[in-house]
């Protein structure tokens, strides 16, 4: 069982991984800095699923972070892609047909054997960074004057009408026009 230098596979919680599919977070945090070799993550996800079900393109580190804030992680990854393993691979299959011998608890390099067993390229494509959509484009707001304190309100409803804005937003909007309250209009 040779490890490949390319591939590695490191558990993950369905919730956490449910982020990055979603791309609410697009990017993975280790505590660990991950060799500069390795183009791609394959996620273990934790009982009670217990299988690879997921593999990640991933550019090499993005940013290493210091700040106490950020607590344990400390090397960020940008996700280039995610892609579903069509037959997702469970822990007793990994052990009897791959010589895995536990379960992954961290790091740790995909045999050679579970490379060519499931081609990564052959599995679904969930999305790539280049089909990323497009954010709604806003001008800075005005600076309030001392005659107007901003109050809450006014930056709730500022807020609620982006969020309308991002929720009728499918396959990369266009920027149409300019209106007249300085926003960008967006084509649904």
């Amino acid at each position: 069982m040779i490890p490949s230098q390319t591939d590695v596979i490191v558990p993950m919680t369905l919730d956490y991984m449910d982020q990055l599919i979603t791309r609410q977070k697009p990017y993975e945090c280790r505590r660990y800095r991950i060799s500069p070799s390795v183009k791609r993550i394959w996620f273990y996800l934790t009982a009670p699923h217990s299988c690879i079900a997921y593999i990640c393109e991933i550019d090499p580190i993005t940013a290493r972070n210091d700040s106490p804030s950020m607590e344990e992680t400390s090397f960020s990854y940008t996700l280039k892609s995610v892609w579903r393993i069509w037959k997702s691979l469970g822990l007793r299959e990994m052990k009897k047909n791959y010589g895995l011998k536990v379960a992954p608890r961290g790091l740790m390099y995909v045999p050679t054997c579970i490379l060519d067993a499931v081609p990564w390229r052959e599995q679904q494509c969930l999305w790539k960074l280049e089909n990323k959509p497009r954010r709604v484009v806003t001008t800075p707001q005005p600076k309030p004057t001392l005659k107007r304190k901003v109050t809450r309100e006014d930056s709730l409803s500022f807020i609620d009408g982006v969020h309308h804005k991002l929720l009728k937003m499918e396959h990369g909007p266009r920027i149409t026009r300019m209106t007249s309250d300085d926003r960008m209009d967006v084509d649904s």
